[in-house]
């Protein structure tokens, strides 16, 4: 696979980027043969845990540049190439982003089976059913008119702007890796409460309620319960699993 664009970084990619890059994109292409079969899914597997780690991936944008191959997918970084992906039909599968989840553990599953996890069901083009009904569902609870208020409000330019002042002082401090990791400030906390603000209208300067979804989100990792092996982490308590809500 060859970038679309290289990024100018002094960093070059190392012999297990180039060989991982490589074999994936060339088993992505032969998905029936042996060997795409038995290590495509392992290299999914691990890589897809290992890249939830932000830092991860800037990296990897960095060295191979803006499309390349991670944990078995391909991986876009181009703005308009990513644009056109997500307003065109998709076929979707168990998957969140490089992670794969599990089906057993998929929510709000009805007496008749259906899987009503949107962002596993495929568009009507690629041969989903049940797609544009729940999406219309979502829109209808999640993007009405407050909503739609609140995401173009003075409250949420200001977290934007602290954002942007967050990350400019990670990169003149030389401590970019902490914007992603830093789960009270930088991209973490700005994920906590402005998703929080804009879909719910809770208040982002609300510390007590604030820490109490970040301690859901990030400290007991709650989201983990949808991800793939976490019957295993549940089952041995892996990580403080058991006690996951």
């Amino acid at each position: 696979m060859q970038p679309t664009t290289r990024p100018e970084t002094n960093l070059q990619p190392s012999l297990l980027d180039k060989t991982l890059n490589h074999f994936q994109a060339w088993a992505i292409e032969n998905p029936q043969n042996l060997v795409s079969r038995t290590f495509l899914p392992i290299i999914s597997f691990v890589e897809g845990t290992i890249a939830n780690n932000p830092p991860y991936l800037d990296r990897k944008k960095q060295v191979l540049g803006d499309a390349f191959c991670c944990a078995g997918e391909v991986v876009l970084g181009d703005f308009k190439t990513l644009e056109t992906a997500l307003t065109s039909p998709q076929a979707r599968d168990w998957r969140l982003g490089t992670s794969m989840l599990s089906s057993s553990h998929g929510p709000g599953v009805d007496q008749g089976g259906r899987n009503v996890l949107l962002i596993t069901l495929s568009d009507a083009a690629p041969g989903g059913e049940n797609h544009h009904a729940f999406r219309k569902c979502v829109d209808n609870y999640f993007f009405n008119e407050g909503m739609v208020m609140r995401q173009n409000d003075q409250v949420a330019q200001r977290l934007f702007n602290k954002l942007a002042a967050d990350y400019v002082d990670r990169i003149t401090n030389n401590t970019l890796e902490e914007f992603f990791n830093n789960d009270q400030r930088d991209w973490m906390g700005f994920l906590v409460r402005y998703l929080h603000y804009v879909i719910f209208g809770i208040n982002p300067d609300d510390q007590a309620t604030i820490r109490i979804i970040t301690t859901f989100h990030y400290t007991k990792r709650g989201t983990l319960y949808y991800f793939a092996g976490s019957s295993s982490l549940e089952k041995l308590n892996i990580w403080g699993f058991r006690q996951v809500p």
